[in-house]
């Protein structure tokens, strides 16, 4: 799932009608991809299993995937 649709980009920046929905379709996916490569990162969302965590008596813990949603 992209992190930002077509439609919701048009609403941010007040597009109506669909003149650049094909451009949109190529910029956007493109767009996050630059933004995943720079931040080194995914952005998408994921459906991943719980993992089993063991904080080793520790106050930190490194998750492999962010962000968390409980």
């Amino acid at each position: 799932m992209a992190i930002a649709t077509a439609s919701e980009y048009k609403t941010y920046a007040g597009i109506s009608g669909t003149t650049y929905d094909a451009r949109l379709a190529v910029i956007l996916p493109g767009m996050q991809k630059e933004m995943e490569r720079v931040c080194n990162r995914v952005f998408d969302y994921q459906d991943d299993a719980l993992d089993q965590l063991d904080g080793c008596d520790s106050d930190t813990i490194v998750l492999r995937n962010v962000p968390v949603s409980v």
